[in-house]
This record gives structure tokens, sequence and C-alpha cells, in this order.
């Protein structure tokens, strides 16, 4: 089944494809994909003339969670940003200096259910 909710593209019980974006200061849960086994996150994150745009591979199983950014391309100074996932499958930001817009596409795959 193809079916669109909340703004996401869900295929059958066992992908969903999204977007978010988010204005982050400090710490934020950007996504929660708890229901999934793992997902594959393009990002770019923004704070004036710095950028940094890459991708994320991450898995989870309850208990441990595995993520590693596979590639990035930074214009000026992005240290600000760091991205975490804790073991049920959120994506988490903190930025420890300004104001980021932070925009992600994910594809989740793998229920848990």
């Amino acid at each position: 089944a193809l079916y669109v909710a909340s703004g996401s593209l869900y295929i059958g019980e066992t992908a969903k494809i999204g977007s978010v974006s988010q204005v982050v200061s400090g710490s934020a849960t950007l996504i929660d994909l708890g229901m999934f086994d793992g997902a594959v996150f393009d990002y770019i994150v923004k704070n004036g003339m710095n950028m940094r745009g890459g991708n994320i591979a991450a898995v989870w199983n309850g208990s441990q969670s595995s993520h590693n950014e596979i590639n990035t391309t930074d214009l000026g100074n992005t240290s600000d940003v760091t991205f975490s996932l804790t073991n049920n499958g959120k994506l988490n930001a903190s930025v420890s200096s300004g104001t980021w817009t932070i925009q992600i596409n994910y594809r989740a795959l793998g229920n848990l259910i």
C-alpha cells in the first residue's frame, strides 16, 4: 500500500520517505523514526554564509544504535552543529553557538513491529 500521512510518504509497512525543516539553537529532536530499523538522512545546515551538506547512514535496534556521516561538504565554519542518534531511532541535533536552519530529507526502512 502506498499512502501519504502527515507530510510523509509511506510504502507498505516497511518504508517511509519524508522531510523536515527546523530552526535550532541548543538541542532538538529532529525526527523520531523509532518504528523502523534504520534510515538515510540527506541534510543541509545553514547559518548565514556558513553551510554544510551531508548524508548520515543510521541503524538502531531499541538497545543500540550506530550512525556515520558518510559525506559532508562545507562552506565556512559548521563545527557548531553535531548530530546524534538514540537507540530508539531519534535523530537529534546540538548547536553550540548561534541559530541554525536544518533541512533533512530521509528514507527509513525496516519495520520493527
